[in-house]
C-alpha cells in the first residue's frame, strides 16, 4: 500500500499544514492497521503508535488538485481511493457547519486544499509520481 498527501502549493504554510494533519487523521481513521501498535523505549515509557507506511507530502497548484481529485474518482477503481479536504471545510468552525455547508456544494464546486491518495503502489504513483515534494 502507498499513501500520498499532496497539498494545495500556494496555501501559506499553516494551511499546507492543516491540511496535511487533517488528511493524515482522516487517512487513519480509514484504513485498519496503518498505525502500528505502542511501543516502549528503554526507560519503559510507552510510545502511541505511529503510521507504519511512508507518508510524503507532495504539492501541486489549486486547478491540478482539482484535476487530480476527479481522475482518481472517475477511474473507479477499488485498488485506490482519494479523501478530499477542501477549502470550503478548512473555513469551517464546527463539522456540523462543514456538513452543513457540504449538503448545498456540489463536487464541481470545491476547491482542495489536500487530498490523500492511497491504495497499490503502482497505481498511486501513477497519479502522483510527476508531483513535487512540499517544501
Amino acid at each position: 500500500m502507498k499513501c500520498v498527501i499532496v497539498v494545495d502549493r500556494d496555501l501559506p504554510l499553516g494551511l499546507k499544514t492543516n491540511a496535511a494533519a487533517a488528511l493524515g487523521m482522516s487517512l487513519g481513521a480509514q484504513v485498519d492497521g496503518l498505525i502500528g501498535p505502542d511501543v516502549i523505549d528503554a526507560d519503559g515509557y510507552t510510545h502511541r503508535g505511529i503510521t507504519k507506511v511512508n507518508l510524503p507530502i507532495l504539492m501541486a497548484s489549486a486547478e491540478e488538485l482539482r484535476g487530480l481529485h476527479g481522475r482518481v474518482v472517475n477511474a473507479f477503481d477499488p485498488d485506490i481511493s482519494v479523501i478530499g479536504f477542501s477549502k470550503l471545510a478548512q473555513g469551517c468552525k464546527s463539522y456540523d457547519l462543514y456538513r452543513e455547508r457540504m449538503s448545498g456544494t456540489q463536487t464541481s464546486q470545491l476547491e482542495f486544499s489536500g487530498l490523500c491518495i492511497f491504495g497499490a503502489d503502482k497505481k498511486v504513483s501513477g497519479f502522483t509520481g510527476a508531483l513535487p515534494v512540499l517544501r
